[in-house]
């Protein structure tokens, strides 16, 4: 997010939940060196923040653009079709022999771009969410965007999946 945002001249604002970690790393370490500013969220995991992270901002006269948590909105679930669209293409003639897509899940976005995108380039793969949530958030995701007509898909009933079917 920061490396497109510098990009862009725009400032970075990060909710994350927990608390800073002792030694940073990975993404985390990434952002820090980008310039992302990062709100510390405590037990406040899902974006719940986000609100409050957002009027601070605007009373500092800045227009925030909201991505929301896990990028699940009609652009975060496109990006995922337009994923779908490059793997068909990555793979060619084999794309038609891909049984199962195997991917990290928490908000449904991803899962719901994927199977847009399964329908709209017509492949025939299994999309395996793996719950990523910590202990005490519900098992269930539901998840229903409304798609733009341009995907050709005007609705699609909401994926529901739990941890023991994962």
């Amino acid at each position: 997010m920061r490396n497109f945002s510098e990009t862009v001249d725009l400032p970075c604002h990060l909710a994350l939940g927990g608390d800073p970690p002792a030694i940073l790393n990975g993404n985390l370490l990434l952002d820090s060196l980008l310039g992302a500013v990062i709100h510390w969220c405590g037990d406040s995991r899902k974006g719940e923040d986000i609100p409050k992270i957002c009027g601070g901002l605007r009373r500092q006269g800045l227009r925030p653009y909201v991505i929301p948590y896990g990028g699940s909105n009609v652009t975060g679930a496109a990006g995922f079709v337009e994923a779908v669209r490059e793997m068909a293409v990555q793979l060619g003639p084999e794309a038609k022999t891909l049984s199962h897509v195997v991917f990290a899940s928490s908000s449904g976005g991803t899962h719901a771009g994927l199977l847009l995108g399964r329908r709209k380039y017509h492949l025939d793969f299994q999309a395996i969410g793996i719950n990523i949530d910590k202990a005490g958030i519900p098992a269930a995701v539901r998840c229903f965007l409304p798609m733009p007509g341009s995907l050709s898909v005007d609705r699609l009933p909401p994926p529901l999946f739990y941890k023991n079917q994962i």
